[in-house]
């Protein structure tokens, strides 16, 4: 996209050449973008904690995201750990942030049981 507009200690300023349309159609296409874009929950190499099911109990690992995948169920999280996949799930499903928000998932769903 061609620049259209600068911004200086002054204010913004619509550079030569161009018209205030042109920078307000810049403007809407920009926010188009942001409006379809997707906020990732994590980043390739974040340490996540996962539920994994261990001979029928669910158990918690650690390990680095290897990949992150979007589809229609939602953000699906691989992590990979010794060359070798140790989960792959969906973000705040089987796969968290922190070991407290994966303790807290597995508590309740012992109390769901």
């Amino acid at each position: 996209m061609e620049k259209i507009v600068e911004r200086d200690a002054q204010g913004v300023h619509i550079l030569p050449g161009h018209s205030v349309l042109e920078a307000l159609n810049a403007l809407c296409d920009l926010q188009d973008v942001k409006d379809r874009s997707v906020e990732l929950p994590c980043k390739v190499g974040d340490t996540v904690w996962c539920l994994r099911d261990f001979k029928g109990h669910l158990r918690i690992t650690h390990g680095p995201v290897h990949k992150i995948v979007l589809d229609g169920d939602g953000v699906e999280i691989i992590v990979i750990r010794n060359c070798r996949i140790i989960h792959n799930g969906y973000f705040g499903k089987t796969v968290f942030r922190t070991e407290r928000e994966a303790r807290k998932s597995l508590e309740r769903g012992a109390q769901n049981d």
